[in-house]
């Protein structure tokens, strides 16, 4: 088990204005082997992990949405590759 990235976007439409669902998206590479060293990251290199999300959504949903914006704090979790589950706190979700 790993720790990534979790967080809740909403893609920004032609019009300026947001879907009307929130999105979970879990970063799994790069996966970290501590919390500490998933949080540094996070922090430290948001510029880079967040254009990474938004070329692979936009490549993905083509002209749909114009852009993504993150809905509340990104947070580090466990997650359980081998049975592919968020974990918190050592609980799956």
């Amino acid at each position: 088990m790993k720790f990534v990235i979790v967080f809740w976007m909403l893609g920004i439409l032609p019009d300026g204005s947001f879907t009307d669902n929130r999105y979970q998206m879990v970063m799994f590479d790069p996966s970290f082997e501590l919390r500490s060293e998933c949080e540094l990251y996070m922090v430290q290199r948001e510029d880079e992990w967040l254009s990474s999300i938004e070329s692979q959504t936009h490549y993905a949903l083509k002209d749909e949405w114009t852009g993504i914006a993150i809905d509340g704090e990104p947070e580090c979790r466990l997650f359980n590759h081998s049975k592919w589950e968020l974990l918190e706190d050592g609980q799956s979700l």
